[in-house]
């Protein structure tokens, strides 16, 4: 099945909601950090907060990721 169209949609506390439409390559990318695959059951598995906090952490992170709260 070929995906047609992706958003993404931040909530923001005040109410605010913002919309950002997502290119095909954004999207992969997406897809890949996430670690999204789709179950047999129908339902979509991804990786833990654990885990993406272990790839923030290592010391070859291409994204140069931070985790800020």
């Amino acid at each position: 099945m070929l995906i047609d169209e992706v958003g993404l949609t931040i909530y923001y506390e005040n109410g605010d909601v913002e919309n950002i439409p997502l290119s095909t390559m954004q999207t992969a990318i997406v897809i890949k950090i996430l670690g999204l695959t789709k179950q047999k059951n129908g339902s979509v598995a991804c990786f833990s907060d654990e885990s993406l906090e272990k790839m923030v952490e290592m010391k070859g992170n291409p994204l140069k990721l931070k985790i800020t709260n």
